[in-house]
């Protein structure tokens, strides 16, 4: 009879750590309807290689790859469920073929993926807010 009251603890704690390792799989949703302002570092790839800023502004957005300005700022909006919007040009991430394919709210700022060319590889770009 030992032995099951152990086992049972044990498939708890299993099911309990289950739970929070799913959950914290989960996108984050934003509270907020904008981004944190300020300058974002955008980088990605196995290694995490430096991809640029992200300048957010009063519920307006401008990527430089690269840390070069090439467009002004443009709009943003957030789903409720995270999902951004960009109404605005992404650099070479949306620059036919290439495109963007979400983008969403995160814990540290936002991911980005993308795609080169139709059918090619799915590229995750991350950009972490200011202080995270």
């Amino acid at each position: 009879m030992e032995l099951v009251g152990q086992v049972k603890k044990t498939r708890s704690k299993a099911t309990i750590g289950t739970i929070f390792v799913f959950a914290l799989s989960l996108p984050y949703v934003a509270a907020a309807a904008n981004l944190a302002d300020g300058e974002y570092d955008c980088g990605g790839g196995y290694t995490y290689r430096p991809m640029g800023k992200l300048d957010v502004k009063g519920g307006q957005f401008r990527y430089r790859p690269y840390g070069d300005v090439q467009d002004g700022f443009a709009p943003y909006s957030i789903a409720a469920k995270g999902a951004i919007t960009w109404g605005g040009h992404f650099g070479d991430l949306d620059d036919p073929p290439a495109r963007i394919l979400e983008s969403s709210v995160e814990r540290f700022g936002l991911n980005v993926k993308y795609q080169a060319k139709p059918g090619g590889l799915i590229n995750t770009m991350s950009c972490h807010a200011p202080g995270k």
